[in-house]
């Protein structure tokens, strides 16, 4: 869903602003891959090719048509940012959401064992015990552990 606010498919100046814009818009990552994305490849640049030359009528101004990387940004109405301010974004969306992440996990764990529902780990025979069943004493050698 979020690609679709980016402005890849819509120009984000025709989405509606209620939801979508604000903040779906500005929360997506992929806003600001495209952004980058976009001026990294198109600032600067010169003799892009127009639109209209792939209409049956052709360039109203002939074959000769060319466009400059900004009129191809407008066109897309991508904002002008550097590219380090769009990644540095990316990257602190990739620390915030890991840290809300933990953060959630341990308020979960905390919750489970207040509340009485979490036991520790038994030291043989439960998911924590890493060692092959093969290998633990009293067991035969064709004994796969149920596997």
């Amino acid at each position: 869903m979020y690609m679709l606010v980016c402005g890849f498919f819509r120009i984000t100046e025709s989405l509606p602003v209620v939801l979508w814009r604000y903040p779906l818009h500005y929360v997506s990552y992929h806003t600001y891959a495209f952004r980058a994305f976009m001026n990294e490849e198109f600032e600067g640049t010169t003799g892009w090719e127009c639109p209209c030359t792939v209409q049956p009528g052709g360039c109203p101004g002939g074959p000769g048509c060319s466009l400059s990387g900004e009129d191809v940004l407008s066109m897309w109405d991508v904002e002008d940012r550097s590219y380090g301010f769009d990644v540095g974004i990316l990257l602190a969306m990739v620390v915030g959401y890991r840290l809300a992440f933990f953060l959630l996990c341990k308020w979960a764990e905390m919750r489970r064992a207040s509340s009485g529902r979490l036991s520790p780990p038994t030291a043989r025979g439960s998911f924590l015990d890493f060692r092959s069943s093969a290998s633990a004493p009293g067991s035969s050698p064709g004994d796969r552990g149920g596997r």
